[in-house]
């Protein structure tokens, strides 16, 4: 049986709105930073990013996009991300971001030349609410031209 349209988008709206009303509000938390078109992403252009949740701390996974172009010379993307925690001792995470399959085909997902890829960084984790995770890339080239935009995502445990 196939419902109207008007029927299956009430419906669909319903469902997006029962699921979102099972997670716990507030503790997710994202943060997007645009990287200059010229020259590109320096080695040395380390991004902030102060994430804030509703509690003091929250119990999750830590997420990182990258959107870019065509003009990205390579198939992948190391990033290392790193974390304040309790008692000033950091948590570095380093991350590999296949950009491309072995073909060279771009794998993320966009609208005309920009391409997005996420990926999960780490298993569970403990986050205090306006703790800034910073990232910045580890290529062995000092600019990398192509990247549009770096942003990273708390996605609380339900």
């Amino acid at each position: 049986m196939t419902l109207p349209g008007a029927i299956r988008t009430a419906a669909a709206g319903a469902a997006l709105l029962a699921a979102a009303s099972c997670s716990r509000p507030g503790n997710s938390a994202s943060g997007y930073e645009a990287m200059p078109p010229a020259p590109g992403w320096c080695y040395s252009d380390t991004l902030r990013f102060p994430l804030a949740h509703t509690d003091s701390a929250a119990y999750g996974r830590v997420a990182v996009g990258v959107t870019h172009t065509g003009e990205y010379p390579y198939s992948d993307l190391w990033l290392e991300i790193t974390s304040d925690a309790d008692g000033g001792v950091a948590r570095r995470d380093t991350v590999c971001l296949r950009l491309a399959d072995r073909n060279g085909r771009w794998t993320g997902h966009g609208i005309g030349t920009s391409f997005q890829v996420t990926d999960t960084v780490d298993a569970l984790r403990a986050h205090r609410s306006g703790s800034p995770l910073t990232v910045r890339h580890i290529m062995r080239r000092d600019t990398l031209p192509g990247i549009e935009r770096v942003g990273v995502f708390f996605i609380p445990e339900e």
